[in-house]
């Protein structure tokens, strides 16, 4: 994919030579994601060698050269973009500094990623590959915004010059509320944590630490709280279990009885005679 100051593409190189990969600089800023192959960085005068499971940052203007092993197939993603129409929010704004801004040519381009955030990494720079339409700028830095504050969050630098910093904490945002008001209406339906990257863009990774951070409960812990408050309210109205089982988004009627009877440590069916709203005992 290729627009006016955007470009995301996946390349497959069966056979590289040195020659097909000189130095060389653009004035726009530079995701590179390995996939698979031997890939070496020379930036600046440092050299950084990037297996999978990292990424590549580079700065406008930064001359940068991969160096390339005849005979090896390399396999990588790879996003540029301008930062003008970049949504820049202080949340954005401190996230570029980190990434890109605040260092020297040559220093921090390399960040180990864990294994669930390399996964999730993949699968958005795959997703920008296929933007198309005619909100293509839009769609664009939507889509790549969570990634860029993944990165920042989750991902080690490694230099010769500086030292690692470690994550900062996050400061409060209105994507724990944007999530909860979703699961809100969604909690019947909700199977697994994949709706966070489909709906939202996020990794689940990042937003199970904001909502450790900001409520203290994971976030599958707190579907799993909104399901059971629901139900609680269905069976004082008089509401048979079993269909309030089910209509909770629960499988069937022993996981929901069991689930229901650890967290507050009666029935379902006492609940319903009781007329009350539990105290949920863990």
């Amino acid at each position: 994919m290729e627009y006016i100051g955007i470009c995301a593409n996946k390349r497959e190189d069966a056979n590289p030579t040195p020659e097909n990969y000189p130095a060389h600089s653009h004035g726009s800023y530079e995701l590179f994601l390995p996939l698979s192959g031997a890939c070496e960085f020379e930036v600046a005068d440092n050299t950084f060698t990037a297996p999978r499971g990292s990424v590549m940052l580079f700065s406008p203007n930064e001359p940068h050269r991969l160096l390339v092993k005849s005979g090896q197939p390399l396999a990588y993603l790879y996003v540029q973009f301008t930062p003008d129409h970049l949504p820049r929010d202080r949340e954005m704004t401190d996230c570029m500094n980190h990434l890109f801004d605040e260092h020297p040519q040559g220093a921090s381009n390399l960040r180990m990623l864990g294994r669930e955030s390399f996964a999730y990494l993949q699968a958005t720079l795959n997703r920008l590959c296929q933007v198309r339409g005619e909100r293509v700028r839009e769609d664009f830095y939507r889509i790549l915004r969570p990634a860029l504050i993944e990165i920042d969050q989750y991902g080690t630098p490694v230099t010769p010059h500086l030292p690692i910093r470690t994550a900062k904490p996050t400061p409060k945002s209105t994507l724990v509320d944007e999530i909860s008001e979703y699961v809100a209406t969604h909690y019947a339906v909700i199977e697994d944590l994949s709706f966070v990257r489909e709906q939202f863009h996020y990794s689940a990774v990042h937003v199970n630490t904001l909502f450790k951070q900001q409520l203290d409960v994971s976030l599958w812990r707190y579907v799993l709280h909104v399901r059971l408050d629901r139900a609680c309210d269905m069976l004082i109205s008089g509401a048979h279990a079993g269909d309030v089982a089910l209509s909770c988004g629960f499988k069937d009627y022993s996981t929901f009885y069991r689930i229901f009877k650890k967290c507050y440590g009666i029935t379902p069916a006492e609940c319903r005679r009781m007329r009350k709203k539990p105290e949920m005992v863990r």
